[in-house]
C-alpha cells in the first residue's frame, strides 16, 4: 500500500469513539449544507419524481435520508455503508416509515429487487474508477432508472478574503488522493466513460454553489472547515494544519468575509441497451 492509498484508508476510519463522532458531525453538517441546492434540482426532475425506491450509497450517518424522507415520503429508502459504527447512527437516528439501514459494501451487495434510484453522494470521489462502479449499478437499477452522482465542486469553491494556507492544505491533500488513484480529481472523465457505455447516457449535470456571507465565528461553515483540517490531519501525511487553523480563526471572525462552497450533481440514466432503436 502506497502513502497516498494508506492516508485515504485513513481519513474514512471510523473505529474509534473520536473518529465516528468527527464523520457524525461533518456528515450532518454537510447535509445543513447541500440540501436546500438539492432539493430545488429534485423538486424539478421527472425520473425523481417516479421513482419509488431508493438506494442511497455510502449513506453514513443517515443525516441525509432522515432529512431527504419527509419531502418525499412516498419512497421507500435502503442506506448502505461499510461503516458498521455509521450505520448504527443511522439506524438510530431513522425516524420515518420505509427506511432501512445495512451494513454493506457496494460492490458486493445485492438485491431481490431492482431499484428506480440510486443515490451517490459524497461517496464517488472515495471509489476508484468508473468502470467497475457502472457494472455494479446496473446490477442494481432497474432499465430507465436514474443513478445520481453528488460530488464537492473544489474548482467552484472559494473564500473571501483568500484562505490561501486553508487552500494550500486543501490543494495538498487533493494531490496525495490523486496519487491513491480515487475518483476525487477525476468527475470529469465519467462524461467520457459513459459515452463509451451502451448501458448508459448522461441526462443532465449541473454545478451549483453555496454562497455565505460572514462573519464565520461560532457557524457551521467555519466547523465543517475545521473538521476537514482534523481529518486531513489524521492522514498524517500533510503539515501546515495549525497554521490553516489560525488563519480560518482570523477569516472567520471579519465582517466582510464571504464563502462559496460549490457542488456538482450528475444524472446517469440507466437504459436498455437491448431494446435501444437504432
Amino acid at each position: 500500500m502506497t502513502t497516498a492509498q494508506a492516508a485515504e484508508n485513513e481519513i474514512l476510519l471510523t473505529s474509534t469513539d473520536r473518529a465516528a463522532s468527527d464523520w457524525d458531525e461533518l456528515l450532518r453538517l454537510q447535509t445543513e449544507m447541500f440540501l436546500p441546492v438539492e432539493l430545488e434540482f429534485f423538486f424539478s426532475n421527472s425520473s425523481w419524481a417516479r421513482a419509488g425506491s431508493v438506494l442511497d450509497v455510502g449513506c453514513g450517518n443517515g443525516s441525509y435520508l432522515s432529512t431527504l424522507q419527509p419531502f418525499f415520503p412516498q419512497k421507500t429508502y435502503v442506506g448502505i455503508d461499510v461503516s458498521d459504527e455509521l450505520v448504527r447512527l443511522a439506524e438510530a437516528r431513522a425516524s420515518g416509515d420505509g427506511m432501512t439501514f445495512e451494513q454493506a459494501d457496494f460492490f458486493s451487495y445485492r438485491s431481490e429487487e431492482p431499484f428506480d434510484a440510486i443515490l451517490m453522494r459524497l461517496i464517488v470521489q472515495h471509489l476508484s474508477g468508473f468502470d467497475s462502479l457502472l457494472e455494479q449499478a446496473s446490477l442494481l437499477l432497474r432499465p430507465g432508472g436514474a443513478l445520481y452522482v453528488i460530488e464537492p465542486d473544489i474548482e467552484n469553491s472559494r473564500t473571501f478574503p483568500r484562505t490561501p494556507v486553508f487552500d494550500r492544505v486543501v490543494r495538498d491533500f487533493e494531490k496525495h488522493r490523486e496519487l491513491s488513484d480515487k475518483n476525487r480529481k477525476r468527475l470529469g472523465e465519467l462524461a467520457g466513460v459513459v459515452a463509451r457505455n451502451p448501458d448508459w447516457r448522461l441526462s443532465r449535470e449541473l454545478r451549483l454553489s453555496v454562497p455565505t456571507v460572514g462573519p464565520f465565528a461560532e457557524t457551521s461553515h467555519l466547523r465543517m472547515m475545521q473538521l476537514w483540517i482534523d481529518l486531513m490531519e489524521r492522514s498524517g501525511c500533510l503539515s501546515l494544519f495549525d497554521a490553516a487553523r489560525d488563519e480560518l480563526a482570523c477569516w472567520s471572525e471579519n465582517p466582510a468575509s464571504f464563502c462559496q462552497v460549490g457542488i456538482r450533481i450528475l444524472q446517469l440514466k440507466h437504459v436498455d441497451a437491448q431494446h435501444q432503436i437504432h
